[in-house]
Formats: structure tokens, sequence, C-alpha cells
């Protein structure tokens, strides 16, 4: 099967009883007040047209964001990406300084916490700290990287994903998915998205149709699901950065944490489900006829490929002392 929910959002089988005592009153607090700084503004209204709210925007379309444009996107997370940018990551993690550890900052270092989170796993298992969910609306959550540990190439369908590194660093390798495709990697002709956009009643709809002729002459011998992308250069992130990626730019990626690991925290617009919106993983193959379609040189055009979960990759949900029960 090459598509599944991904490890880090299935409930845990680990809870103890004594677990939810320990972690219940404070966590809520903690919680409470984190949701309010990220979320309490999303519904304000914007000063063009009402339904340009990213709870609006949610509710409008089964499929996710993918009908929306980036510059849309972009305006409506801007307060959730600005309440990432001020969050205290040492008072969160209840992190300690030391002479040497990973950054938080420039020239701070801190403990990382990967060996802390419960229960424990085999060593170099990427761990998930869920915090927060609402079903159709948002996730929200930290992963946690022992040293040099990876999470291997995914997607995010239709998804808008905000991402603050709270300590540490990682290698990301980001792809831009094709627009105007089918489940093959067929692209249709501009004559044909001009019309369909024509005909359908949304400001922000797409085409995803394809001609019989264009199907029989572009699409490759790959399997099933298979799609075109562009990859992006390698880059380097660090604490406390934030990244964003959209529907399409930058919507595939994976992560190799540095030396010191890292812990990422995560929001999900919306959150991964099981009716659509499954995590597939993929591999990259080159594509050979190395067609642009126009865009710009540090883009590399490629396939990706849909694969299962590796087999070597487990991200294992815990719970990291007031934070990460599975009922959050």
């Amino acid at each position: 099967n090459t598509k599944r929910r991904p490890e880090w959002h299935m409930s845990s089988n680990s809870k103890r009883p004594g677990d939810q005592n320990m972690v219940s009153e404070d966590k809520r607090r903690y919680v409470a007040a984190l949701k309010q700084r990220l979320f309490g503004s999303l519904h304000a209204q914007n000063e063009i047209h009402e339904s340009w709210t990213l709870p609006q925007l949610l509710k409008s379309n089964q499929d996710g964001l993918a009908h929306v444009p980036t510059e849309i996107l972009s305006k409506c997370i801007r307060p959730v990406l600005e309440g990432m940018e001020s969050i205290d990551a040492e008072s969160l993690l209840s992190l300690q300084r030391m002479a040497q550890g990973a950054a938080l900052a420039e020239g701070i270092r801190v403990k990382p916490v990967h060996d802390q989170i419960k229960p424990a796993c085999v060593e170099g298992t990427v761990r998930y700290i869920h915090l927060s969910d609402m079903q159709g609306q948002y996730s929200m959550g930290i992963f946690v990287f022992p040293p040099h540990s990876k999470i291997p190439l995914h997607d995010h369908p239709g998804m808008c994903v905000l991402s603050r590194v709270l300590y540490g660093s990682l290698h990301r390798l980001s792809l831009d998915l094709a627009r105007d495709q089918d489940h093959n990697g067929a692209v249709a002709s501009a004559d044909e998205s001009h019309q369909q956009q024509e005909n359908n009643n949304s400001p922000w709809a797409m085409s995803w149709t394809t001609s019989e002729a264009q199907q029989q002459s572009q699409e490759p011998a790959l399997p099933f699901g298979s799609l075109r992308a562009h990859k992006n250069h390698v880059d380097y992130l660090e604490a406390p950065q934030c990244t964003v990626l959209y529907p399409f730019e930058g919507n595939l990626h994976e992560f190799i944490a540095g030396p010191d690991g890292a812990a990422v925290l995560d929001v999900l617009f919306p959150p991964y489900d099981e009716m659509g919106r499954d995590c597939t993983f993929y591999n990259i193959m080159d594509d050979p006829d190395e067609m642009r379609d126009g865009t710009s040189d540090h883009h590399e055009p490629c396939w990706i490929v849909p694969t299962g979960q590796p087999e070597d990759f487990h991200c294992i949900s815990g719970i990291y002392k007031t934070l990460g029960a599975p009922d959050c």
C-alpha cells in the first residue's frame, strides 16, 4: 500500500494509567495558551472578502487548500507564522542550557531531548509529540530528531504546513508539484485549462483534466500515482527559523537532522486524514525529457514515484514532560 496514514498521527497504545494525571492539567493550560497565540486571530475577516479567513477556506473545499492562490494563503497564515516566530522554545520544552549542545539561537546551546521522551524507543527513532488538533482544520505537534535521523520524502496533499525549528539543525530537500496534472503526471493543455476555468464558477478553480491524445503522448511507463515535480536546492535550516510549504510550492520534503539532532514544531492546515488526504512516500526519478515548463533554472524537473513507507523509517508518538498525550 503506497498511501498510509503517518505513524505519528495514530493513537498510542503505550499510555499507562498514571500518565494521564501526570500530563493533564499543566498540559491543557500550556496547549490552550499556545493555541490562543497561534490561532486566536485566524477568524478575523479579510478587508476584501469575508471568506478569505483560513477557517472559511478550509471549510469551502474538501480537497484542502489547493484551490486557493498562494498569495492569498500567505496572507491568511501570517498571524500563525508570527505566533510561531515568537514562541519561547526554551520554555516550551523546558530546555537545559549547556556549553556544547544543539543550537537554540545565536550563542545559545541546549541539551537535546530525544532521549527523554517516553516510552523509550530504539536509538535513532524520530519521535512525535502531539499537541492539539481540530478535525478538518489543523493539527499541531513537535517532531524530535535524534542526531543524523531522517524523515524520508513525503507529501502534504492540498495542505499548507508551517514549521518552526525549536532547536538544532536539519538539511531539507523540497520539491514543487507541477500544476494541472492528473494522477499519473499528464498535464493539461493551455486551451483546456482556460476552457475549464471559464466553465467553473470558482475564481480559484484549476483544471485537472487531460485529453486522451495528451495522455498517450506524455504518460510515462511509471506506476499509478507518479507525478511531475521540480527539485529545489537542498537547504540548511537551523533554530529559530520558520518555513512554510504550500499545496504546490515545496509540498514534498525530506529532512536529515544535523549532528546534535533537532526539534521542529509543525502546524498543518488541514491535517492528514483517512478520507483522501493520506501521506504518501515517494522516490525521485529524473525526467529524461528535461521538460521545464517555463520554470527557472534552479528547479530540476523530475518524476516522483509513490512507494510504501520505508521499512527502516519509524516515527513514534510519545510523551515529554507535560506534553504529548494522545488525548490532547
